[in-house]
């Protein structure tokens, strides 16, 4: 059985440092408003309170339509919550992007964000980490326009290449990873669904020359995948390596 088409039982922790082991997801829904949240925790889709210190690292949420209309969402209520007007009809894609951060961990073990080597004490380890998050929206069963199937534009991200509105347990479908405009290629991708234990997998595969991963879910609901390129960091004197992560957030039927 291949790890690249099957989900099932597979537990894999995840392998970020503690200091940004956290997921990072956004969802939503319409109402009398659009509705939607930052996830920054542990628990998908559940989303909790950000560390007060750490608001500061989101960019407000912006939803896209298919005329590459980009509207931004305003804070309203707990600090990951966002809302704007109700949307019309139609397929939109919910982008959030965590601003990119220097992470160092001192000789006593302790994380200090924006430390790098040569802002901080006794560093052992820095790693400078981006992510970038989306989900793809439809509003009264409206059919996916061409531009979900394409790249909005993230350092790092996900893009269904099958009807992300038609996605059946037992049934694959493809994702295609990109980063900064190109195929991921051998990248990593893991999966979770709604659940699920914390902090585990339930899927792992890796993208082939193309970028492309294929998938089949064998449970309903939502679901999280996310693919993850490290590499060492373009300046050693500042830091020793970067970790890129793009989550995608679906609905199997």
């Amino acid at each position: 059985m291949k790890f690249n088409k099957t989900l099932a039982g597979v537990c894999v922790a995840s392998m970020l440092s503690g200091a940004f082991a956290h997921d990072f997801w956004v969802n939503g829904e319409n109402g009398e408003n659009f509705k939607a949240h930052i996830g920054y925790g542990h628990d998908f889709p559940a989303p909790e309170m950000i560390p007060e210190n750490r608001v500061k690292l989101f960019n407000p949420l912006h939803i896209i339509s298919k005329d590459g209309k980009k509207t931004e969402l305003k804070q309203k209520g707990e600090n990951y919550q966002f809302e704007t007007a109700k949307l019309a009809a139609g397929s939109y894609v919910l982008e959030g992007t965590y601003k990119p951060t220097f992470w160092s961990k001192d000789s006593d073990g302790k994380w200090h964000m924006d430390g790098t080597r040569q802002n901080t004490k006794n560093v052992e380890y820095c790693q400078l980490a981006v992510m970038n998050a989306k989900s793809v929206i439809s509003i009264d069963n409206a059919k996916a326009d061409d531009f979900i199937y394409e790249p909005i534009g993230h350092q790092i991200e996900l893009v269904p290449l099958d009807d992300p509105f038609d996605l059946k347990v037992d049934k694959p479908f493809k994702l295609k990873a990109y980063m900064n405009g190109k195929p991921v290629k051998t990248g990593k991708v893991t999966g979770t669904f709604e659940g699920f234990l914390q902090d585990k997998h339930a899927f792992l595969g890796t993208t082939d020359l193309k970028g492309e991963i294929e998938v089949m879910a064998l449970r309903p609901g939502k679901w999280m995948f996310e693919v993850t390129v490290e590499k060492p960091h373009d300046d050693k004197k500042v830091c020793e390596d970067a970790i890129y992560l793009g989550t995608l957030t679906l609905v199997v039927k």
